[in-house]
């Protein structure tokens, strides 16, 4: 999932998407992938955005790990008066484990013709439900809250937007927009796992928070649901 997650705060629309990922990580924890987003809002359903993507993955001691990573984000199918204002990110990612539970502190850094500061700070604690030598079942609850310096901005693209009478409201970035809270979230992924396969089950509530004109400011639901599978090469090749 793209870390701006504020959809359907400011279009207010139902909708589903599919993000197929490819990924091949080496054995000293170097990944390179590529993910598609497919969504039902874009006029014909076709390849909206592409994420080309290189990671690394670490621990620092005994509780604390970290991820570091770059994405260039393509945008195929793009009309030719549409702005892609973001077409670059960045991440660092530091979480901590101690006694189940689990602090993280992610900061975000997207820019291109315009730029997007986003730090998430999230509180989570493992449960474990069901396991034996072939599969395990646990739930990892989390509370997030997401502040940004804009949030007219939705996955690198400006969106039309409609206020509740239908009435179109020009969207745009906020220049003195102060950085601060925009979003709160209570996740609740349950992850099935197996040594090839993995299902995880992550239905989220979202309240946006210090919403602009036109946004939809009401807490909302969606939910997210990841199939991986591992394909195991020799080890000089990673997987």
């Amino acid at each position: 999932m793209n870390p701006v997650s504020y959809r359907g705060r400011t279009f207010g629309v139902h909708q589903w998407g599919m993000m197929p990922q490819i990924t091949y990580k080496t054995a000293t924890n170097w990944s390179v992938y590529s993910v598609g987003y497919i969504w039902n809002n874009f006029q014909t359903s076709e390849l909206g955005k592409i994420d080309l993507g290189l990671e690394k993955e670490g621990t620092l001691g005994k509780h604390l790990s970290y991820t570091l990573g770059y994405e260039r984000w393509l945008f195929p199918n793009a009309d030719a008066g549409e702005s892609q204002p973001l077409n670059n990110f960045t991440e660092a990612y530091l979480a901590g484990e101690w006694h189940d539970w689990s602090p993280a502190v992610g900061i975000y850094y997207m820019f291109g013709s315009a730029q997007l500061l986003q730090t998430d700070i999230e509180l989570s604690h493992y449960i474990g439900i069901a396991e034996n030598s072939r599969w395990s079942v646990f739930a990892e609850p989390l509370v997030k809250a997401i502040l940004a310096n804009q949030n007219y901005l939705i996955n690198g693209i400006y969106q039309q937007q409609v206020d509740p009478q239908g009435r179109k409201v020009t969207a745009g970035v906020s220049g003195s927009r102060p950085y601060g809270l925009v979003d709160a979230e209570i996740n609740v992924p349950i992850t099935i796992q197996t040594p090839r396969w993995s299902l995880i089950v992550d239905p989220r509530i979202a309240k946006p928070v210090n919403t602009l004109p036109g946004e939809k400011s009401k807490p909302f639901f969606y939910a997210v649901a990841t199939i991986t599978y591992k394909v195991h090469l020799p080890k000089s090749h990673g997987h």
